[in-house]
C-alpha cells in the first residue's frame, strides 16, 4: 500500500512540475511533439504522452505554431497581448473612450530631442538618430519619444530627402518605415499597416539575402531602396523619424 501511495505521489509531482498552472494544457491535444505556449510566444512545450515540459527559444526568437520551430521574432509576430490575471473592468468601452478624450497632446522632452539631428524640407521635419538601431521596434519606440514615427516615403521627392540625409552622416544606411514582416513581398508601413504605394528598389532588390530582411533601408551611395534586417547585425545603420 505504501509503495502504491509513493508511486501516485511521484506521478502527481512530476505532472505538476512539467506543466505550468494554466486553464488549458496544450499537450492535452498533442500526445507527442511540440505545442505553443499559451501566454509566451518565446516558449513552447515538448509533449510526451499528453504531458509537457516547457522549453525556451533563443533570445529574440518566437515559436511559430504553424512550422513548429523557433524563428526570428521579425518573421513571426507574437499575437498574444500580455495581461495580468487581476486586471478587470466592467465597462471597457467607456474606459477606452474616456482615455482617448483625456489624452494629453504629445510634447517631446528636450533630452529625447538631443539624441537626434533635425533636418527640415519644405515644412517637413526629419530626425536622424545619433545611435545605431538594435531593432526596428526599438527604433519606432524612440521615434515615439519625439512624437514621430519611422519615416514614410511616398514619392520621389521624399526618397531624395532620405538620400540627402544619409549622405551627410558617417553611416552605411538608414532605416525607414516600410516592412513586409506581416506578409512576405507585401510592403506596408509598420505603424498603421498602410500599403507602401511608392517602391523604387535598387537593382536586384529586394532580395531577402539573409532570409529575414523584412525592413526597408536607404543605402548610402545606392539608388533606390533595399530590404534590410529588422535586427541588424552586420551593418552600422541609423534610423530616421518623421514628425
Amino acid at each position: 500500500m505504501a509503495a502504491m501511495t509513493k508511486i501516485v505521489l511521484l506521478f502527481l509531482i512530476g505532472y505538476v512540475g512539467s506543466v505550468s498552472a494554466q486553464e488549458t494544457n496544450p499537450c492535452k491535444y498533442v500526445k507527442n511533439g511540440v505545442a505553443a505556449h499559451l501566454t509566451t510566444c518565446s516558449k513552447y512545450y515538448q509533449c510526451n504522452n499528453n504531458r509537457g515540459n516547457i522549453r525556451s527559444c533563443r533570445r529574440s526568437e518566437n515559436f511559430n505554431p504553424k512550422t513548429k520551430t523557433c524563428v526570428r521574432a521579425s518573421q513571426y509576430e507574437c499575437p498574444i497581448t500580455t495581461t495580468t490575471a487581476t486586471t478587470t473592468t466592467t465597462e471597457p468601452t467607456t474606459i477606452a473612450t474616456t482615455t482617448l478624450r483625456t489624452a494629453a497632446p504629445c510634447s517631446p522632452q528636450e533630452e529625447n530631442l538631443k539624441r537626434f539631428t533635425l533636418y527640415e524640407f519644405k515644412g517637413s521635419s526629419y530626425f536622424i538618430s545619433h545611435d545605431f538601431y538594435t531593432s526596428a521596434n526599438a527604433a519606432a519606440q524612440m521615434c515615439e519619444t519625439i512624437c514621430g514615427y519611422l519615416a514614410e516615403v511616398d514619392n520621389q521627392e521624399e526618397e531624395d530627402r532620405m538620400h540627402s540625409i544619409v549622405g551627410r552622416h558617417n553611416v552605411t544606411a538608414i532605416l525607414i518605415g516600410g516592412t513586409d514582416k506581416y506578409r512576405e513581398g507585401f510592403w506596408e508601413f509598420a505603424r498603421n499597416r498602410r500599403p507602401v504605394t511608392y517602391l523604387h528598389w535598387h537593382e536586384g532588390e529586394p532580395n531577402d539575402a539573409l532570409h529575414y530582411e523584412d525592413c526597408m533601408c536607404i543605402m548610402k551611395g545606392w539608388v533606390g531602396m533595399i530590404d534590410c534586417a529588422c535586427t541588424p547585425m552586420y551593418l552600422p545603420v541609423k534610423f530616421v523619424c518623421e514628425v
